[in-house]
């Protein structure tokens, strides 16, 4: 396939272009920067890499596309990041600390901090998101007792829920970012929220590979729970995790989660996601300039638009947009 059909299809993030280049040096060079200090050769011709990319605040969401037919890349001690990689096509085989990993269009990939990787391609087209360290780690520390080497957690199957709601989160993202009139761009806020439900749902893969690495779940009391639901309260419209709600409490998230099952009868959550809709709902009650239902949405950390107008439906009997709608009638 010639580089300038390749190019001509109009892939994810395609206006967010950092390097577009059939010269093996100059894409070298670049990705040295961009990804991780690395030795590559490449075998065939023609050579081609376009690389797309756009700032979440501490994270990045990239779509990578490659025309070489065959190439290596050798790397030595990972950077301070988590990675996790989903194929439109193509294939890695991939040697992490020694142990072999697939990945492919059926797949994901993930890489931590620390590791050695080798990595031989085809062709391939990638989405992935990149996460940094300290914020991983603080996170997996209030989710697990211990986690295992990331190489024994690289299999990400897109048949596991929540890879496959990352996936599908992540596309979404950067279908958006590919918008000029994209929410994403012109709201920190909403990118934000993004990115700490990004994190939620990464560390949410992690527990699906490694289910028995759960901390040791204390009783909280009726004060606690309610400490959480204050600050929860406050901070409506911040970027909010299971995690963040758990370190409120000094807690485990597991005991947390068990709290509110056993004392509110859903997730810690679950309890946020009403408070939110709640809140959406007199957001779109009071109407005025500039106010839509995505505006809304998105501002409270519902980046589904679908999934949101169907929660609303069953929270308060009608559509979002017909909150807004009689809203403006009483307004007019």
């Amino acid at each position: 396939m010639a580089l300038e059909s390749f190019w001509r299809k109009r892939p994810l993030l395609s206006n967010h272009v950092m390097l577009r280049t059939a010269d093996y040096d100059e894409a070298h060079a670049f990705v040295d920067c961009v990804w991780e200090k690395h030795k590559s050769t490449f075998r065939g011709a023609p050579y081609g890499l376009s690389w797309s990319q756009v700032d979440l605040g501490r994270s990045a969401l990239s779509y990578v596309e490659t025309e070489a037919p065959e190439y290596s890349v050798c790397d030595g001690s990972l950077i301070d990041v988590y990675r996790m990689g989903f194929h439109d096509s193509g294939r890695m085989d991939q040697r992490i600390n020694g142990k072999h990993v697939a990945s492919t269009p059926e797949q994901a990939f993930l890489h931590g901090p620390g590791q050695h990787l080798v990595v031989e391609s085809k062709p391939f087209r990638v989405l992935s998101i990149a996460l940094p360290g300290p914020q991983v780690r603080q996170a997996l520390s209030r989710r697990f007792a211990s986690v295992p080497p990331f190489e024994t957690l690289a299999e990400m199957p897109l048949g596991n829920p929540a890879v496959q709601t990352l996936s599908s989160l992540c596309r979404w993202a950067a279908a958006e970012f590919g918008r000029p009139d994209s929410m994403l761009s012109a709201s920190p806020r909403s990118c934000a929220s993004l990115e700490r439900t990004i994190l939620s749902l990464f560390i949410d893969c992690l527990a699906e590979r490694h289910p028995d690495a759960g901390q040791r779940a204390p009783d909280l009391g009726h004060a606690q729970v309610r400490l959480v639901e204050q600050w929860m309260e406050a901070n409506l419209t911040e970027p909010i995790g299971v995690e963040d709600l758990a370190a409120v409490a000094d807690v485990s998230v597991r005991s947390l989660q068990l709290a509110f099952r056993r004392l509110r009868g859903c997730t810690p959550m679950q309890a946020l996601m009403r408070r939110r809709l709640d809140l959406a709902r007199v957001l779109l009650e009071q109407g005025g300039f500039g106010v839509s239902v995505t505006a809304v949405a998105m501002q409270l950390g519902f980046f589904n638009l679908g999934r949101f107008s169907a929660r609303y439906r069953q929270a308060f009997g009608e559509s979002p947009s017909a909150t807004l709608q009689r809203s403006r009638g009483r307004a007019g």
